[in-house]
């Protein structure tokens, strides 16, 4: 992509991310990637919007067509387009500034000059009656593109969302073309967080077992009914994986702590050896400080033996972030 400084200040290029290979793998979303590239390659009002209930993560959805383009397994029309994420925040900020109107024309500019498929995640916030700030609305988007077609828009909206837009934007409705998002199955939230499970083993440095990634979903899918897969089960994996690294890290500063407690305390009946001890407890006791020593110095967190979380640690999360809001609860 040709960025720009603007482009690069007001969205994520989620191609070049599909590109370097950050993007997680979207598993069991085929009926709804479909729908949303057959939109895309449209001609004309070639503009989606995914409706879905919150934590189905829509925005999945839009990084699989990301990866496709980047792969070039995507449809002709497709291919050479770019997908870019819009910081709603900073444009809200931005549109503060009087020469607001300026910069959304160059912005514009430059999205239909890269041919970019623009996703708005919470499209609520630049939309008629719920826009933040009458200066942005999504209206004024799509009159700057003049040039129909070369941009397109995808925005994300809940589906009590979705039904109050369309009774306040009949007009804008109707260049958008709705791609339901369903539920996501456990069997199918297992499968997609096992196709993710690399990206958090690099990034906590640890091996992640296949019953911690089939508990993060089963236990995410007891504990929080109300919410929606997968969005609660990555929340819950990371919070499993920071929280082992935690653990671990003090168990392992415990560790050296006694290490040298006893290290000193050896060290102390060498330099003046009780008269009872014979030559050989003294060569006992070297030896030992020897080993001690050593642990000690190979002990760190990169190498402790405990680099593996499993379906146990991930249990133990889970009933501290149950304490965790019963101890709240009990305080107000």
């Amino acid at each position: 992509m040709s960025t720009t400084l603007l482009l690069d200040q007001l969205t994520t290029d989620l191609t070049k991310l599909a590109q370097e290979g950050k993007l997680d793998p979207v598993i069991g979303r085929e009926a709804e990637i479909e729908s949303l590239i057959g939109v895309l390659c449209r001609r004309k009002d070639s503009n989606a919007i995914l409706i879905g209930p919150a934590g189905i993560s829509q925005t999945h959805i839009v990084e699989s067509v990301a990866q496709q383009i980047s792969d070039e397994t995507a449809p002709p029309a497709l291919l050479g387009k770019h997908v870019v994420q819009l910081d709603i925040g900073l444009l809200v900020r931005k549109s503060q500034s009087p020469s607001f109107g300026e910069l959304m024309i160059r912005f514009v500019r430059d999205l239909r000059q890269n041919h970019c498929i623009v996703f708005i995640g919470e499209m609520k916030y630049i939309t008629g009656s719920t826009a933040v700030t009458p200066e942005l609305n999504l209206d004024l988007l799509m009159k700057l593109e003049t040039d129909g077609g070369v941009i397109s828009f995808v925005g994300e909206m809940l589906e009590a969302e979705f039904d109050e837009w369309k009774r306040t934007n009949s007009p804008l409705e109707y260049r958008f073309q709705p791609v339901h998002v369903r539920h996501l199955s456990v069997e199918k939230a297992i499968a997609m967080l096992q196709g993710s499970k690399q990206h958090y083993e690099d990034h906590y440095h640890i091996e992640i077992a296949d019953d911690a990634i089939e508990a993060v979903v089963r236990l995410s899918e007891q504990h929080s009914p109300d919410r929606a897969l997968p969005d609660k089960a990555y929340e819950l994996l990371d919070a499993a994986a920071s929280g082992f690294l935690a653990r671990t890290k003090l168990k392992t500063l415990a560790r050296a702590s006694g290490l040298e407690q006893e290290i000193m305390s050896i060290t102390i009946m060498l330099d003046n050896p009780p008269p009872k001890h014979s030559e050989e407890e003294l060569k006992r006791l070297n030896r030992r400080k020897a080993t001690l020593s050593e642990e000690l110095a190979s002990l760190s967190l990169s190498k402790h033996v405990e680099r593996r979380l499993t379906a146990e640690h991930v249990a133990e999360t889970l009933v501290h972030w149950i304490n965790s809001s019963t101890d709240s609860g009990a305080k107000k």
